[in-house]
């Protein structure tokens, strides 16, 4: 009986010891993984964690290179990590009946908004005819006070403070509006989607 119970234990501290050094290999290569240069087999893109700022700085690579504005690409990185109901891509009709925006003074747009229901999170990307950049900042405006006047009455998610802290601003040859909790973010992705010449 004795033997019995001493030969159990060996094997306990067998399975133990072969159980640590498992783990410890397994933190060994894990670590190793993380440290493999360029000119190994991975490169080194597929290093960095998939997030609105680290896209924001692949696609600043690629615009230096290519030198084009790719607005809705924009978009679609500014709403990547955002959990938001009721999105919707704008088109003209959109414009000129919920927001009242003249879209004659516009060559181009990219903008995405929510129906308000469940909050605020609106971005607009528009690129005036020559001459009209003035004049969309001032629908801009109109817009934000409306919206704040909505939600002033009734707050969905922060909208009111969100509607509040808009930030209307010329960028290059676009004039934006963006109505986010982080706008700041936004900015970043902006200026890498939308290099300035």
């Amino acid at each position: 009986m004795l033997i019995g119970v001493k030969r159990g234990g060996n094997m306990k501290r067998i399975l133990l010891i072969f159980a640590v050094l498992i783990c410890v290999c397994t933190a060994l290569f894990a670590c190793t993984g993380n440290n493999l240069s360029t000119s190994g087999s991975a490169p080194s893109a597929m290093l960095l964690t998939d997030t609105p700022k680290n896209r924001a700085v692949d696609a600043q690579a690629v615009a230096a290179v290519s030198g084009d504005a790719d607005p809705a690409a924009a978009l679609d990185a500014i709403y990547a990590d955002l959990s938001v109901k009721k999105l919707k891509d704008a088109d003209s009709q959109d414009l000129k009946t919920f927001f009242q925006l003249d879209t004659s003074m516009l060559e181009s747009f990219h903008v995405r908004y929510t129906s308000g229901k469940y909050g605020l999170s609106n971005v607009f990307i528009l690129k005036p005819k020559s001459g009209y950049a003035d004049d969309i900042k001032v629908q801009l405006q109109t817009i934000q006070e409306n919206l704040m006047e909505e939600f002033k009455q009734f707050d969905v998610n922060n909208s009111y403070s969100i509607a509040q802290s808009a930030e209307i601003y010329n960028h290059g040859d676009y004039v934006i509006m963006l109505m986010l909790a982080d706008n700041e973010a936004a900015r970043e992705i902006l200026d890498a989607y939308l290099p300035l010449r």
